[in-house]
């Protein structure tokens, strides 16, 4: 049986990480908002963030100009089917619509069906 936490509605969707002082982001999924939020700036203050080029930024300096935005909202219910799939594919769309890999903090997960696309692959 699934905690109630685990099953409880919450706010989702899709967020972005921008850094003030050089205009790069990171376009991301989130099933809650607040908990992506508190987990990723602790690992940055930490020096354990997963993204090196993001951790290397906010080393250097600019741990106070970094954002957390909410870029498209939903309730969402954690275990639905098909809503990681519908996730993705919106992350996917906004990282395309941003050029986030080539001027931001996304970087392509490999080959395959499911990797970060540039424009021409969600056209």
């Amino acid at each position: 049986m699934k905690s109630t936490l685990a099953r409880r509605n919450v706010l989702g969707g899709i967020y972005m990480i921008k850094n003030e002082k050089n205009g790069k982001i990171y376009i991301g999924q989130s099933y809650d908002f607040e908990l992506t939020r508190k987990s990723t700036f602790d690992a940055l203050k930490n020096g354990r963030h997963t993204n090196k080029d993001l951790q290397r930024d906010f080393d250097a300096g600019c741990r106070f100009g970094f954002t957390f935005l909410h870029v498209e909202i939903h309730k969402l219910y954690r275990y639905r089917e098909g809503q990681r799939s519908k996730l993705q594919k919106l992350a996917r769309q906004y990282i395309a619509e941003y050029d986030s890999i080539n001027n931001g903090y996304n970087r392509p997960i490999g080959p395959g069906p499911n990797r970060w696309p540039n424009k021409s692959m969600v056209e």
